[in-house]
């Protein structure tokens, strides 16, 4: 018996037997000629013992991935800042605020 879940439109997790060995496959698909999905050798087959450790890894990792899409945020608003500054006129005569004259 196997069990396929379908990741992304090209990536799909299937738990089989190999050599009579349960494993938890995620992997890249392709369409073949004739419009079939086929595996090819981007992917990771993980034992069930290396699955409950992944499992078992869920909450740091997504904790992980928090800290960098908040960081994300960050740069992106210092992003929207920066440009919102620059596209402000500057003419002939202002002086920069740490500039100016005493």
């Amino acid at each position: 018996m196997q069990s396929s879940m379908h990741l992304s439109p090209v990536r799909q997790a299937d738990v089989r037997l190999f050599k009579g060995r349960p494993l938890v496959d995620i992997r890249q698909y392709f369409r073949g000629a004739e419009g079939q999905a086929a595996p090819t050798k981007k992917g990771i087959a993980l034992t069930i013992p290396q699955w409950r450790r992944l499992q078992e890894a869920m909450a740091d990792i997504d904790k992980e991935i928090f800290a960098l899409e908040e960081q994300q945020r960050s740069l992106a608003a210092v992003d929207a800042h920066l440009l919102e500054l620059a596209e402000q006129p500057f003419e002939v005569g202002d002086e920069e605020p740490d500039k100016q004259a005493p």
